[in-house]
């Protein structure tokens, strides 16, 4: 009976939450209302994850940005080849910009399939109305299947916090009518520490004199309560970063993988994580 009811109530509960979504795009919600849906949303990412048995939670930044991210563009490049879903950007949502702490910090996306031509990483300085300063390039020959990470290394000019970078991923199909290529285009802004994060950070042995490395050298279960906390903070390219480190450093350790597939489950990339998660079983 106790099981029963503690589905009802949870039933009930999404139901109220779906209600008040529909709601919402029949009559416009007053601003309070508005608040208690994105909680009862929040809340639900919470017991998904929770069910996956990971305790990793993304709290999304509370403002949004005008300059949304585009999960995928295109202007050619062999769509009929390549396919529409050849290249996710791994970022949160369209509707804000990613965070980071990091100086230097790590961009990833997924690749669907391998691709014989060539991928061109390229990071600048954003600016209103086009351009900006490149600063870093990188070239990827011949990329394969699954997840790739690009780390801006640390002789690059740092981000300064307070400003907003655009990330460019691009086929490089056509070197010589660069706008034949096909491209995919984010941005990430950087944001000073807050005291109560780095109080928390402190708890797990965090100094920061170690910034601007946020990801630390540990066990597989520090470094996911570092990821654990980038994550309630809403500091997304470092707990991606964090995780898929520990992943490399911790193959064998499943908790790592359902901390990383979670956190993709919450902000709408579960077609990545059921790809990469059966490509990593069949290692």
């Amino acid at each position: 009976m106790k099981t029963q009811s503690s589905f009802a109530t949870a039933f009930l509960g999404t139901t109220s939450i779906v209600s008040l979504q529909l709601l919402g795009v029949l009559y416009p919600l007053p601003t309070t209302a508005r608040n208690a849906v994105d909680v009862a949303n929040n809340n639900q990412s919470f017991l998904v994850s929770q069910a996956t048995g990971s305790r990793i939670r993304f709290v999304p930044p509370v403002t949004k940005n005008p300059r949304q991210s585009q999960g995928a563009g295109s202007r050619g490049c062999g769509e009929e080849t390549l396919g529409q879903n050849l290249v996710t950007l791994l970022i949160p949502s369209r509707d804000y910009i990613g965070q980071t702490i990091s100086s230097h910090p790590t961009f990833s996306w997924y690749l669907s399939q391998p691709v014989e031509v060539p991928m061109q990483f390229t990071l600048v300085e954003d600016k209103r109305g086009g351009g900006g300063k490149t600063i870093w390039e990188k070239k990827i020959d011949s990329p394969q299947q699954g997840m790739i990470h690009v780390e801006i290394p640390k002789d690059r000019p740092e981000l300064l916090p307070g400003k907003t970078y655009r990330w460019t991923i691009s086929l490089v199909c056509n070197s010589v009518q660069p706008s034949a290529n096909r491209y995919f285009i984010s941005y990430i802004e950087r944001v000073p520490i807050t005291p109560a994060l780095e109080q928390k950070l402190s708890a797990t042995g965090f100094n920061r004199n170690s910034l601007p490395k946020t990801i630390p050298s540990g066990s597989s279960l520090e470094i996911r309560d570092y990821a654990s906390l980038y994550a309630e903070s809403g500091l997304w390219y470092d707990a991606v970063a964090a995780l898929t480190t520990a992943i490399k450093q911790y193959p064998k350790d499943v908790l790592v993988q359902d901390d990383l597939f979670s956190l993709f489950n919450q902000v709408g990339l579960g077609d990545v994580a059921k790809q990469e998660r059966q490509r990593l079983f069949q290692k």
